[in-house]
């Protein structure tokens, strides 16, 4: 069906639901009509954006003061009627009828959920700042009862709120931020929710503010007006910080001509005496604080945050991953990530690597903290350039230590200095031309190290993901240097991925199947069951421990 056809379809079906075509509107199809609900009839205009059907039409109503003049849930300030979340609702451009139809019915159910059920407090809640409808800023606050706060104003009109600490840097603002740029605020911070109370509309003026915070319990009307005109000059923002958002006003002091023989009407005056002729500029926030940050898509898991991790290893594999441990929360909130690497980043690792080419020639361990550091101003993060053996008082008693340099001599030592001690430890590793990725987690005695995952005389691996006859393939590299293994990108990256949900599993207290495999290339690699692999007998790492602590 072109676009024509559809078209005609869709003017169609809208007709037939009782809407007309509004022909004034040139970047939009949009249709005008009358919805029966809540007991009467309803302007209301829907729009369908194109003829694609990727996104939803946008309902709104046209005179949303008369309709709802208070806040309700899932309207916006200008009458938009929040029916359904993108995503949720999958409309089909070859069924244009049944999608049609399908958005009429649920604009049906929005108004009469909204427009019946004013008092969804607890959803106005879920949802506040949007409701609130001011002008965005960022916020990183601790819970105090009332404090001052600084509200900077970093480039490309970014606002950033907090009490201290290195937020806007953390926005891609500078170090040092100018006196002109920073105002001082007040902060209120209340254990309870926001949400309007029936009957209650947006602030438009200081005093309409004050019967907001009075009515909600959230604050007194004396104390704010205290706080704002302590000292000599006003403070004109004023912040709300609560358990479902942090939300605020700009105080805009109507200009009083001064009368003669009478002294000048100061900001703080008008303030303290008519606050009713205050308008004030609303402001709502997006958090963004460490712990938001890092908590917020962690589902059911737990962040990386205070702990001490080192990744050995920032290679192919280790570059992906260490990125992905910073965003799993590594080094940051008092914990520590330690890169041990002792190799410089050459051309031929740009095709598979974290890094680009303007760190050629970079030690990896250094260039891959300056990466991240500048990406993640706040992380804590050690770069070592030397032998992972001889680093090993440095990370020994580490909270987790991984390898990924895929290198299995360095793996065996490494299994055999740390065996005993406090530190997990983490392999990863890909088999063959990238057919395959490998992690193993040994947090104890009970399963098996990484020695124990080859056989006693150490020529074969018991879990091999690698098919018969199916040996890697080595290209010659320069001379002085070691053949190499060729594999795009994708395969270490699918390898951090399976150490990194290894991680976090252990991090979560839940790592159980401490081997697992991810079979890439299913012509070159065989499945094998995730597991925790039995300890092999008589291995000589595990016998070589047992001996030193007899």
């Amino acid at each position: 069906m072109d676009e024509a056809a559809r078209r005609h379809e869709l003017h169609r079906e809208m007709r037939a639901a009782g809407f007309r075509p509004d022909r004034a509107a040139s970047n939009v199809h949009l249709f005008v009509g009358e919805r029966r609900t809540a007991g009467r009839n309803v302007a209301i205009s829907i729009g369908f954006l194109d003829l694609e059907f990727t996104r939803l039409p946008v309902a709104k109503l046209l005179d949303p003061d008369r309709e709802a003049p208070d806040v309700v849930a899932h309207l916006d300030n200008c009458g938009g009627l929040c029916f359904a979340r993108h995503g949720d609702v999958v409309l089909d451009r070859y069924d244009i009828q049944g999608s049609v139809q399908l958005c009429v019915r649920l604009v049906d159910q929005g108004l009469e959920r909204t427009l019946t059920h004013k008092r969804l407090q607890d959803e106005v809640a879920q949802e506040f700042q949007q409701h609130w409808d001011g002008a965005t800023f960022f916020y990183d606050l601790q819970t105090e009862a009332a404090h001052l706060a600084w509200f900077t104003k970093l480039p490309d009109d970014v606002w950033a709120l907090r009490r201290s600490g290195p937020l806007p840097q953390r926005l891609g603002g500078p170090k040092s931020v100018k006196k002109k740029n920073k105002e001082n605020a007040v902060v209120i911070s209340v254990n309870s929710e926001l949400t309007f109370q029936h009957g209650q509309g947006r602030p438009e003026t200081l005093a309409e503010f004050l019967a907001f915070c009075e009515s909600g319990g959230y604050a007194n009307r004396s104390e704010v007006v205290r706080l704002v005109t302590d000292g000599r000059a006003l403070k004109e923002f004023v912040f709300l910080h609560a358990p479902n958002g942090c939300v605020g006003i700009r105080i805009m002091p109507s200009d009083v001509q001064r009368r003669s023989g009478f002294r000048p009407v100061t900001p703080i005056d008008r303030v303290k005496t008519r606050p009713e002729t205050c308008e004030v500029t609303r402001l709502s926030g997006s958090a963004a604080d460490l712990p938001h940050i890092f908590e917020r898509n962690m589902h059911d898991q737990k962040p990386l945050t205070a702990t001490n991790i080192t990744l050995i290893g920032c290679g192919t594999i280790g570059s992906h991953l260490a990125k992905m441990l910073v965003q799993s929360g590594a080094g940051h909130l008092g914990g520590r990530l330690l890169l041990v690497d002792n190799q410089s980043l050459a051309p031929g690792n740009i095709g598979r690597h974290y890094l680009g080419p303007i760190h050629i020639g970079a030690p990896k361990a250094e260039a891959l903290k300056s990466e991240l550091q500048r990406c993640f101003p706040d992380c804590e993060i050690i770069a070592v350039s030397n032998e992972a053996l001889g680093a090993v008082g440095m990370y020994n008693k580490d909270d987790l230590v991984i390898d990924a340099t895929g290198e299995e001599a360095l793996a065996i030592a490494l299994n055999d200095h740390l065996f005993g001690g406090q530190a997990a430890r983490l392999h990863v590793a890909l088999f063959g031309n990238g057919a395959a990725a490998q992690a193993l987690l040994v947090d104890g005695d009970e399963y098996a190290c990484y020695r124990c995952l080859k056989t006693i005389d150490g020529k074969q691996w018991r879990y091999d993901p690698m098919k018969p006859g199916n040996a890697p393939e080595e290209r010659a590299a320069a001379c002085g240097e070691g053949n190499f293994i060729p594999y795009a990108v994708a395969a270490p990256s699918m390898a951090a991925g399976v150490a990194l949900r290894l991680a976090l599993d252990w991090r979560s207290g839940d790592p159980s199947r401490r081997l697992r495999t991810l079979q890439i290339d299913k012509k070159l690699a065989s499945n094998i069951d995730d597991k925790n692999p039995k300890k092999l007998k008589d291995c000589p790492a595990c016998e070589a421990y047992r001996v030193r602590t007899v």
